[in-house]
């Protein structure tokens, strides 16, 4: 958050700019140079196998990769490529199971082999599994496979295989397993080869491998170069009425990059002039600024919200215009007139005025129309249109959901303009008319869903509270407050108090009370998963009270204490509350230590402080990181403490509130908010007069003496 600056006012708009307000300037200042510099070419992209409206000439020399040769080419390469085989998995498993009876049924290689069992079970499963991972082929995929660089380690030759007839493996296949086997099996020679001669005899099945060569096909196609074919400039690419075919289809693709690479981005008279219109964008804008709005310049969290909002929406535009200009035409032409500008507008009326929306989305229009490769007019015509009605309606808005039916006006306005201009080109009826209404409707739906998700992180980013949000939270009939209500009532009269509490407090020194107000409401909503072991609730049943913590042990009294916190972020997150409320539900306590149970169990322990970690007993803060969470924090706990009190004198409340604040800061509480000694000051003195006002005493009133007749 910016600190307030202290100082003598100043003339003209009464501030000093300071070096953080100059690099807010400087920042947008080159933003919007990159915006101007980087322009897109706006190029017609035809649809493949679409019909050619007029002749379609070379622009400019260019090189395209010819993909119809490199598909000669792979077809060549495939030429020398033949079958791949395995060996059938059942068979090796078949063989393998006779093997193995073999071994136990003619135990006679024992007195030739000095190995256990094991051991020569272990070499067996090591050949076997080598045989599954092995191929076959011919010579001439033999030989391709090493003019590529493939491995051929587990390949063998084999010729006249046929489909379902098993076969005897070559010697050269067991002579590569042997030596492959023996690798890592080297003192085991001897029993390897006695595993090879018992099997060797047996034959095989072999099946294609499918998978292996489609690898190798890849792997062909990765060696052959690409090939390149150039057009000179207007050479005919595609005739009028010609079918755009994929080969000319590549060629348009390759002029928009070649068009792209001409432009000569590096030139310095280019940069030049990018620069020098993007300052005298910013001087105008300041001096809409100066002579209007002095307030924005006054405030640099004001002033970096408006430069925030300015370069997300030239940011958008930007991302819009490289998405048209890289989809096909009739998807593309659906939306060549986007509605950009309602976005900001929406924005800067909420958080500013209607005057500062209206004023930059009306500059804005113009600026981002001619800057886009769109159609200029119709963009600048649709978003002026749009932005109006967009700056006007939203100022009022009072409620979130009041968002969709502004953009409905939006969407209402800007399909009136498109039918007069499709009416005065005669083409009102038919389905293009439909398609870009519709258009415009999937336009705004995403601008109402972006609105949605954007206004809580501007609010959170740049410590701005709307109405808009505040009416939300703060409404009784929230499911979550119902539930805290009836559920827990002593918590939810806790929270009422607290946030009437912290409002008056935060007021006095300039933090957001309403904020403290709502937040307030929700900060405890994790008593709820066990309400009946908070004392407030316990005292609300109206019977005789009867405290549940005598069952319990210190410790699990205070895990149960503290465990309302995570309870509350979990509950804050299912009902899908603000992070700031999130925030406050985590700092509200801090680290606090809970004090009661941690003097019940260094009582158990005889008073000795080291056999008791204090860990255990302190909330799983953070620390308030806000002056709000820290305002928070004093207010429940001085409310929960007054509650004791049986003397409201302004000296006893006083004690109070010192005692509590004192134990705070020397808890170190309030190391990591950016709450003054001085506001404290005066936080504590507005909690001891609203303390004492709700606290006060009433007069008792005599009972009625009862006559005789």
């Amino acid at each position: 958050m910016f600190k307030k600056r202290i100082g003598k006012e100043k003339k003209g708009c009464g501030k000093k700019f300071s070096k953080r307000d100059y690099l807010l300037l400087l920042i947008l200042t080159l933003s919007l140079a990159g915006f101007f510099h980087f322009r897109e070419v706006r190029f017609f992209i035809f649809e493949l196998n679409s019909v050619a409206p007029h002749d379609i000439v070379a622009i400019q020399d260019f090189s395209y990769l010819d993909k119809k040769q490199m598909i000669v080419l792979r077809q060549e390469a495939l030429v020398d490529l033949g079958k791949i085989w395995r060996i059938k998995e059942g068979d090796i498993k078949h063989v393998e199971g006779d093997f193995l009876r073999q071994l136990s049924n003619h135990p006679n290689w024992r007195s030739t082999y000095p190995v256990t069992y094991n051991e020569m079970v272990d070499l067996s499963k090591d050949l076997f599994q080598e045989m599954e991972n092995w191929h076959f082929t011919d010579k001439r995929t033999y030989k391709k496979r090493e003019e590529i660089g493939e491995k051929v380690g587990q390949y063998s030759l084999v010729e006249g295989v046929v489909f379902n007839k098993p076969l005897i493996l070559p010697n050269d296949f067991w002579k590569k397993i042997e030596q492959r086997v023996g690798e890592d099996n080297s003192a085991y020679i001897k029993e390897i080869a006695f595993i090879i001669s018992s099997i060797k005899g047996y034959k095989f099945h072999l099946e294609r491998d499918h998978d292996e060569r489609l690898v190798m096909e890849k792997n062909i196609f990765t060696t052959i170069p690409e090939i390149y074919s150039f057009r000179s400039q207007h050479e005919m690419i595609v005739k009028k009425g010609d079918v755009i075919t994929q080969r000319e289809y590549d060629q348009i693709l390759a002029m928009k990059e070649a068009l792209k690479k001409s432009r000569n981005l590096l030139s310095p008279l280019k940069i030049l002039s990018s620069l020098l219109l993007a300052m005298l964008v910013v001087f105008l804008g300041g001096m809409f600024f100066y002579m209007k709005h002095q307030k924005v310049l006054k405030s640099t969290n004001t002033l970096a919200l408006y430069i925030v909002l300015i370069l997300v929406t030239c940011g958008i535009a930007k991302g819009i215009e490289l998405i048209l200009n890289s989809t096909p035409y009739p998807i593309a032409s659906l939306f060549q007139f986007p509605i950009i500008i309602p976005f900001m507008s929406i924005l800067l009326a909420i958080f500013l005025n209607e005057s500062i929306a209206l004023f930059t989305s009306l500059f804005l229009t113009v600026l981002i129309g001619f800057t886009l490769a769109v159609s200029h007019n119709h963009f600048i015509i649709i978003n002026v249109f749009a932005g109006i009605v967009a700056s006007l309606s939203a100022a009022k808005m009072k409620k979130r959901k009041e968002i969709f039916f502004v953009c409905f006006k939006v969407w209402a306005v800007c399909s009136f303009a498109m039918l007069i201009y499709l009416l005065s080109i005669n083409r009102l009826f038919n389905e293009t008319a439909l398609l870009q209404l519709a258009a415009f409707a999937m336009n705004i739906i995403v601008i109402a869903v972006l609105l949605i998700v954007v206004i809580p992180i501007i609010e959170l980013v740049f410590h701005i509270m709307t109405n808009i949000a505040l009416v939300e939270y703060i409404d009784p009939t929230h499911p979550l407050l119902q539930r805290l209500s009836l559920e827990a009532p002593g918590t939810y009269q806790h929270s009422l108090s607290i946030g009437h509490i912290a409002e008056y407090a935060a007021n006095a020194i300039g933090a957001n009370g309403m904020l403290c107000r709502v937040t307030t409401l929700y900060h405890d909503v994790g008593k709820l998963n066990n309400p009946h072991y908070y004392t407030e609730n316990q005292l609300m049943t109206g019977q005789r009270p009867f405290n549940i913590h005598q069952l319990l042990t210190p410790i699990e009294s205070a895990y149960i204490i503290k465990s309302h916190i995570l309870d509350g972020v979990a509950l804050a997150k299912q009902y899908k509350l603000p992070k700031i409320f999130i925030d406050i539900i985590l700092e509200h306590h801090g680290t606090t230590l809970i004090k009661f149970f941690y003097l019940e169990q260094l009582k158990k322990m005889n008073g000795i402080e080291k056999d008791v970690d204090d860990k255990a007993f302190r909330y799983p803060g953070p620390k308030p990181q806000t002056k709000e969470s820290a305002i928070i924090m004093l207010a429940d706990s001085v409310e929960a403490a007054s509650r004791t009190l049986e003397e409201n004198s302004e000296e006893v409340v006083q004690k109070l509130v010192e005692r509590i604040t004192s134990s705070k800061i020397l808890d170190n509480q309030f190391d990591e908010c950016n709450l003054t000694f001085d506001e404290l000051s005066i936080v504590k003195q507005k909690l001891v007069e609203i303390i004492k006002a709700t606290h006060h005493l009433r007069i008792k009133y005599p009972e009625e003496p009862q006559y005789r007749k």
